[in-house]
């Protein structure tokens, strides 16, 4: 999901209802207006599929399959497809939704003919050589929507142009012909008819809840039937010489550090346990807010205790109708431990939003519980102690556990025995409840799973887990390497390092790590957040 820039292409080719087009209640000299991205359909297909799909939107206003008016020929699907493919190249599926525009009065076809326009285009499709290795791309033709007669207030002549009963006659019978040309084109079918209808305003558009509907039952078509795409075993070692900057942002003071993603906002923590919200879609310099977690600590009692706020995740729970989900964050800076375990812990925060006096939105912080580890006796057990000190708490939202990731050493080199190499500890336990009061204490009878992975990667920040995967970040600006490590939970290995990122990063300091959107995005200290782009490493890299 998150490693790889190999997408599987899909074109959509059609007409208006395919470009998005908002049906007009009025009859006017402007030019109509379009749905967004996050609307028409095309986009909710993008949306859904995610990142490992790339939807290239072909829609004409006016396209019929096989006709076009003498002073309108850029209007004939069948030329425009000729361009479209070759255009889009390589393509791995072309979606059609055409037929709409081959009933206007000035056309005449009969149900005899409807097959005809849609059979050109299915054949011009499969004889092509614009899919992978000049192969023909996959085909899924959609039959559109139905005709009906517009609300009393819309552009009741529009009807008339599409030859009122006879015209939504022959709409409804689009299903039923463009079932049989698949079938007899060996390729995929939908009817669209069974999810979406033009609105009131001329009653041959889609409305905006029709584009929904059809975007995301075709997005699962497209992943449950037509294909399901082969997960491919990328090297071992790759390089993110390609990561390029997402966005930048004000850096509060004294330093930015963990890094937690909900919805399209950024929550940038920083050293001592502040919180800066930042919004991704807007890319905005300054914050939406600064606000103290409720576990800020800037060194009471002791500077061990102070929140260095290395790493954090949102939970999938929202207390009490919270639309924020719980945040759980790594606080301390100690190394070494107190009677409640140790100074590194987790704490559960609990962040709310309101609109204030000044008309902006502020944040509250709470913390419900904190989650420690107290090391202790591993004799006769089969597990490693946990950590060294300094762990970090991960915890995996889609299976309700909490992970420590540490090392057997502190990731300093001058603190690694000579001639030995590292090895970072995964540890498994269940994820407390809230109900289990403000402290909880773990211990080495809490372990239910841990697996171990020997490296010569240095110098830990921060993580997350996504997917079933525990991705961590490494590094320190001339001393260590930026670095990334994707870890599989569930197979118990180290799947890829990820390297060559200092150029890209312009020597600031890599800190965490977060999905958002099928990217994976990181933050630095110096106000940086990178979307990171990998490839395999080319021979000779270190």
């Amino acid at each position: 999901m998150l490693l790889t820039d190999d997408k599987i292409r899909i074109l959509c080719y059609g007409d208006s209802n395919t470009w998005g087009t908002v049906g007009k209640w009025v009859e006017d000299d402007h030019l109509s207006d379009r749905y967004d991205c996050h609307t028409r359909w095309t986009g909710v297909l993008q949306e859904t599929l995610g990142d490992d799909y790339d939807v290239i939107e072909m829609g004409l206003g006016g396209r019929a399959s096989i006709y076009a008016r003498e002073e309108t020929p850029w209007q004939n699907g069948e030329v425009g497809l000729v361009a479209a493919l070759s255009t889009a190249h390589p393509v791995d599926l072309v979606i059609i939704m055409l037929g709409t525009n081959d009933l206007q009065v000035h056309k005449t076809i009969t149900e005899e003919e409807l097959p005809l326009g849609i059979s050109h285009l299915a054949d011009r499709v499969l004889s092509s050589r614009h899919g992978r290795d000049e192969k023909a791309p996959r085909l899924l033709i959609v039959a559109p929507p139905e005709i009906r007669p517009s609300a009393p207030g819309g552009r009741t002549h529009v009807y008339e142009k599409f030859r009122c009963e006879i015209g939504r006659e022959l709409s409804l019978k689009f299903p039923e012909v463009y079932r049989r040309v698949a079938e007899e084109k060996g390729c995929w079918y939908f009817n669209a008819q069974e999810v979406a209808q033009p609105g009131g305003a001329d009653g041959v558009h889609l409305d905006a809840v029709s584009h929904q509907k059809l975007g995301k039952a075709l997005a699962q078509l497209v992943k449950n039937a037509i294909f399901v795409p082969e997960k491919k075993e990328l090297p071992l070692l790759l390089s993110g010489a390609q990561t390029r900057t997402y966005m930048r942002f004000h850096r509060m003071p004294p330093a930015a550090q963990g890094m937690g993603i909900y919805e399209d906002r950024a929550y940038i923590l920083y050293n001592t346990g502040m919180c800066a919200v930042h919004d991704l879609l807007r890319q905005d310099y300054e914050p939406i807010d600064y606000f103290p977690l409720g576990s800020f600590n800037d060194g009471t009692p002791t500077k061990d205790y102070l929140n260095h706020a290395n790493s954090c995740m949102f939970s999938k729970h929202h207390y009490q109708g919270n639309p924020i989900p719980l945040l759980y964050v790594t606080i301390g800076t100690g190394i070494g431990a107190d009677e409640d375990g140790y100074f590194y812990r987790c704490a559960v925060e609990n962040l709310t939003s309101s609109l204030g006096e000044d008309g902006k939105e502020h944040f509250h912080a709470e913390t419900l519980q904190v989650i420690t580890y107290m090391p202790g006796d591993m004799t006769g057990r089969k597990w490693m102690q946990p950590c060294w000190g300094c762990p970090a708490f991960l915890m995996d939202p889609d299976e309700e556990c909490l992970y420590i990731f540490s090392a057997q050493y502190r990731t300093k080199r001058e603190c690694l025995p000579e001639d030995l190499q590292n090895t970072y500890i995964i540890t498994k336990f269940r994820l407390p409840k809230l109900s289990e009061g403000s402290m909880v204490r773990l211990t080495p009878e809490d372990i239910l799973d841990q697996f171990t992975v020997k490296s010569g990667v240095m110098f830990t920040q921060g993580g997350t887990i996504a997917d079933g995967k525990l991705i961590y970040t490494f590094g320190c600006p001339r001393r260590y390497p930026d670095q990334i490590m994707v870890f599989d939970l569930k197979e118990k290995k180290l799947l890829h390092e990820i390297g060559d990122m200092d150029e890209a990063f312009c020597q600031e300091e890599i800190e965490c790590c977060a999905p958002y959107r099928g990217k994976l995005l990181c933050n630095t200290s110096k106000g940086g957040i990178y979307e990171i782009h990998v490839a395999p490493m080319k021979e000779g890299n270190e």
